[in-house]
Order: structure tokens, then C-alpha cells, then sequence
């Protein structure tokens, strides 16, 4: 049940440089307009044209600095990350001081898997900007990846000292102590988010996670409906709603969720997991063992997957192979008091 990372878009756009609109120099009067122009239709996320006019300006000048960095900033915002990288890397060699440029680098390396570089950026920008907030809870997110999520907590506890009622600082928060089962602590962090937005659909689906670690599997469902209300095609959420109803026993209803999960994100290794579940729950354990075997194959940390896998293994007769799936759940703690399997591999 993947509590997905959560940041809103934020780029840092640069400021006009001094001196570029001057009267007398037609060329600097043509950079300075479209640079202008660029930014306005940016602005209004006039995407199309603000890269137009950015790209003219780099024509014009391929020395600006800030006509890079802008332009990587409309790229990213379409999703285009790796040619927003591209941008950032002219930006930040042409201007080293452009905070602004390395920050969005590091943005761009976090997006296209370049954790370390991200990580690099992001020490260099706290150094200059150390009342950043949204520099604080991006570094989070990337020392949550690259370190895990204790390391992360720092980063996003500075945030919430500069901005106590910031929702990703928050959020972020609040997934971090979930990786680390400090659900309490996590808990008031997702609520307080849904006090400040009651609307806020990934604070609702993380918090029906904790409820059901507490097997409070209703009222996870009434949070994951609201959730899926306002995000009907986000795959985790989707994925998170087929395990509740598995609980309560509506399989069919779980059918439902784990198809249209897999057909927005075929590759989530929590929904191979929870499709395997699915299979072992509809009384088919071997296409169960299959599908479960897959899930581990992409992610071997998964919970509760060989604790499924040795209960598919079991149904087969398959003994060793379901012990040692056990062996291994129980090593990390997932294997219930008195579980029948534990008789069936003594």
C-alpha cells in the first residue's frame, strides 16, 4: 500500500536581468521583450508560446542565463524533464550563482532518477537560501529516497519550523513516519492537513492506510472513496481501495479497482502484489504464486508479500518452498500470532 511522494510544482523563475528593455540597442530591446513576453505567457501557463518566445531569446542570446532556466521551467512543467534538465545545465554553467537555475537542476535530477545529483544541488541552494521552505521539503524527498526516511524527517521538520502549516512539508512529513511505522505521529500529520484542506486527496488516502494497519477497514474506505472521488484514475489510490474491499470481503468490487490500477500503471508492484491476493482469495493459487513472485521480483521489501506467497505455496503443497517464504515474512515481522502456516512448517 505505496504512500506515493507528493510535491507540488514549484519553480524558481528568474528575474529580469538589469538593462535589458535599454532604448538605443534594438537587439537588447528584441531580448528584453521576448524574455518579458516569455514569462507572461508562462505565467498564464501558455506553455506553447512561452517556449516559443524563450527559445527566440536564446537566439538572440545564448549566453542568457535566465532565458534557460525559464525555459527549462516551461518544460518542466509539462513533464518534458529531460530537456528541462538540459535547460537548467546551460543555465547553472553559464550563472553558477543562478540559485534559482540550481535549484530547478535539482529538481530536474530528482525527476529523471539522478538522486545524488539532486541531493548535491540541493546542499549548494540550502547553504544560500536556508529560509527556503520549498527547498527544505524537496531535499526531504530526495534524502527520503537516496538515505530514508529518518534522514528525511530533518529536512522536513525544517520546513514545518519556517511554515508550520505547510501541506507538503506536512504530507511528506507524515509518509515518512509511515515508512517508519510511527503511524501516531503520522496520523496528526495527515489530519492536520485535512483540517487546513478538507479535500485534500492524498492526505486522505494515506490516512485510510493507517486505519487499515489498524484493520479499521470501513473507515479506510470511506477515506479512499473520497479520495478516488477527486482522483479517479490515480493508480495507487485505486490499488489501495481493491486491498480494503479484499478485507471486507467484496471481491468483486476489488476486481474492479485492481484493473483499472494496473491498466494506469501495469508496473506498481503493490498492485501485482495485491492482484496475487486476489488470486489466492479467489481460490486460484497457482496464477496467485505467479503473480506474486512478480511483485517481489520488482521490489523484494514488500509488505506482506511472502507472507501471501507462502499461503499460495501452502494451498499447493508445495512445503518447503511456502516455509521459506514464511521464514522470510517472519523475519520481518508478518507473520500473525498463532498463524496456521506456522503449524503447517513445524
Amino acid at each position: 500500500m505505496m504512500l506515493k511522494n507528493n510535491l507540488s510544482a514549484w519553480f524558481m523563475l528568474a528575474a529580469l536581468a538589469a538593462g535589458l528593455g535599454a532604448c538605443g540597442n534594438s537587439r537588447e530591446q528584441k531580448i528584453g521583450t521576448f524574455f518579458k513576453r516569455g514569462r507572461a505567457e508562462l505565467a498564464r501557463r501558455h506553455y506553447e508560446e512561452a517556449d516559443r518566445l524563450f527559445t527566440e531569446t536564446i537566439k538572440l542570446d545564448s549566453t542568457f542565463a535566465d532565458a534557460w532556466n525559464n525555459r527549462g521551467a516551461v518544460r518542466a512543467a509539462q513533464g518534458q524533464w529531460a530537456d528541462a534538465l538540459a535547460d537548467y545545465e546551460r543555465a547553472v554553467a553559464l550563472a553558477d550563482t543562478l540559485t534559482g537555475a540550481r535549484f530547478n537542476r535539482s529538481l530536474a535530477r530528482y525527476e529523471t532518477g539522478d538522486l545524488a545529483g539532486a541531493l548535491a544541488d540541493a546542499d549548494t541552494v540550502a547553504a544560500r537560501w536556508p529560509d527556503s521552505t520549498s527547498l527544505w521539503v524537496h531535499r526531504g524527498l530526495v534524502r527520503r529516497q537516496l538515505q530514508g526516511p529518518a534522514a528525511a524527517l530533518t529536512d522536513f521538520d525544517r520546513a514545518l519550523q519556517l511554515r508550520p502549516d505547510h501541506l507538503d512539508a506536512l504530507v511528506n512529513r507524515g509518509a515518512a513516519q509511515f515508512d517508519r511505522r510511527q503511524f501516531t505521529q503520522a496520523e496528526a500529520d495527515f489530519s492536520r492537513v485535512l483540517a487546513l484542506d478538507s479535500t485534500h486527496h492524498f492526505a486522505q488516502n494515506n490516512l485510510a492506510m493507517i486505519l487499515t494497519e489498524r484493520g479499521q477497514f470501513a473507515q479506510a474506505l470511506t477515506l479512499l472513496n473520497r479520495a478516488i472521488d477527486r482522483q479517479g484514475r490515480q493508480p495507487f489510490y485505486l490499488n489501495n481501495r481493491a486491498f480494503v474491499k479484499m478485507q471486507l470481503g467484496d471481491l468483486p468490487g476489488a476486481a474492479e479497482d485492481l484493473k483499472l490500477s494496473l491498466a494506469y500503471d501495469a508496473d506498481n508492484p503493490w498492485a501485482l502484489r495485491n492482484q496475487g491476493l486476489w488470486l489466492l482469495k479467489s481460490g486460484q493459487p497457482a496464477p496467485a504464486v505467479e503473480w506474486l513472485e512478480k511483485a517481489l521480483a520488482q521490489d523484494s521489501t514488500l509488505r506482506q508479500a511472502h507472507y501471501f506467497l507462502a499461503q499460495a505455496q501452502a494451498a499447493l503443497n508445495q512445503p518447503q518452498a511456502a516455509c521459506q517464504a514464511l521464514a522470510q515474512a517472519r523475519a520481518r515481522g508478518e507473520v500473525p500470532p498463532n498463524d496456521p502456516l506456522t503449524k503447517f512448517c513445524q
